[in-house]
This record gives C-alpha cells, structure tokens and sequence, in this order.
C-alpha cells in the first residue's frame, strides 16, 4: 500500500506525466518492487497502465504480495487464533468490518474515490488490526 502510494504522490511530479514514458516507468519499478513485472505482464499481455497495476496489486488475491491475498492470509491467521483461543477478539471484528469494506470494491470504485485516499484508510485499518492484535494477545513489550 504504501509503494503504491509512494508511486502516486511522489514519483509523479505533475499531471501532465500521467501516460508518458516517465510515468509508464515508474509504473514498471512498481511492479517490480513487489516482484510482479513477470506475472503482470504475462496476465496483460504486457500492457502497462495504471488502473491495470493498481487491480493487480490491491485485488488480485492470486498474487501473492497483493493487498487481497495478505488480507486473506492475515483473516485466515486471525480466525485459527480465534478457534485455539476460544473466542474472537477485538482483531477479528476490525478485520470482519475491513472485509466489509472493501470485498467487493472494484478497481474502477478505487479511482472514483481517490486511490490515496483508499490507501491512507487501508494503511490506517490495518494499523488498527495490528494494534488490536497487539492488545488480543498481549504482545506488549
């Protein structure tokens, strides 16, 4: 996510970069930081746009290093804990209304509302999950 956002507001110097070279670029420095250049292409017949990158990152929840499939993983994690413990904590009810939020969002909804803006509240969900797992499992030092 916060690649992503990187990627948005500081390697982009202006709007009129969007679609040029510069921008197609970085795009590609993108998928490669997450190791994605390969699987993307193959999947995109080596078109590279951003709307095309971004659904790949954030919802393909068939690569690994996505945003979906670490949100699937971590739901998965979260639910063993829940089961060997015996109840659900507050974690499991952040990661339920976080799931809510975003399971069916489509990456056309993540652009009309402002791809910053969507990772400014993924970084900050999560932030909230991890520091209720802290409190669930007493990970205080």
């Amino acid at each position: 996510a916060r690649i992503l956002d990187m990627k948005y507001f500081l390697l982009l110097p202006s709007l009129s970069y969007v679609g040029s070279s510069l921008d197609t670029g970085q795009w590609e420095q993108v998928l490669r930081s997450v190791a994605g250049a390969r699987v993307y292409s193959w999947l995109n017949a080596g078109q590279i746009e951003a709307r095309g990158i971004v659904e790949f990152v954030v919802l393909d929840d068939r690569f690994p290093r996505s945003l979906a499939f670490c949100r699937n993983a971590l739901r998965e994690t979260l639910a063993a804990l829940a089961r060997m413990h015996g109840a659900d904590g507050q974690c499991n009810a952040l990661m339920r209304d976080a799931d809510t939020r975003i399971s069916h969002l489509t990456v056309d909804q993540i652009f009309e509302a402002g791809l910053h803006e969507f990772l400014i509240d993924f970084l900050a969900r999560n932030a909230a999950i991890a520091h209720a797992i802290a409190q669930d499992y007493r990970f205080h030092a």
